[in-house]
């Protein structure tokens, strides 16, 4: 059995969950998060596998374009991903910001957070009445050859 508790602090690290998001507020929210772990193999081989239901469908967000983004100015050699959520006002304008998740966890959210709240945004359809929540995924990667880690999200 001891195999399998070893096996589980080796790699429980890099689990990832995505919090619940309060779409009014469009900030991440303390909430549950539920997976299943079960362990299969030998002593000699064990095998650990995580399941996770899919998250709760969001509200959709009207189309929008991005007509304004700044890059960064970061360490060399950082790679990795942050998830920004953005409340976006009917004008386009960026009302708020704030990371969802992030690899390597807080590295990049700063960076990524003032490319956030510098952006503008056009609605490809009609513009809502009331703010909406955008969600983002950005990706910071260094071409091949640089000598640095590859984060596992770059190619």
């Amino acid at each position: 059995m001891e195999a399998y508790g070893d096996a589980v602090r080796a790699v429980v690290g890099s689990w990832g969950f995505l919090p619940p998001v309060d779409e009014a507020r469009c900030v991440p929210t303390d909430g549950a998060v539920q997976l299943s772990v079960w362990f299969e193999g030998s002593a000699a081989a064990p095998r650990v596998y995580v399941s996770r239901p899919p998250p709760a469908p969001r509200p959709p967000v009207p189309v929008v374009e991005t007509l304004q983004r700044t890059l960064p100015t970061l360490h060399d050699g950082v790679e990795g991903w942050v998830i920004v959520l953005s409340k976006l006002a009917p004008d386009g304008g960026i009302l708020g910001t704030a990371v969802r998740a992030s690899s390597p966890r807080g590295l990049l959210d700063e960076a990524v957070l003032g490319i956030a709240r510098r952006q503008r945004h056009r609605w490809t359809v009609q513009a809502p009445e009331v703010p909406a929540c955008l969600q983002q995924q950005f990706v910071v990667c260094y071409g091949p050859g640089l000598g640095v880690a590859r984060h596992p999200v770059c190619p």
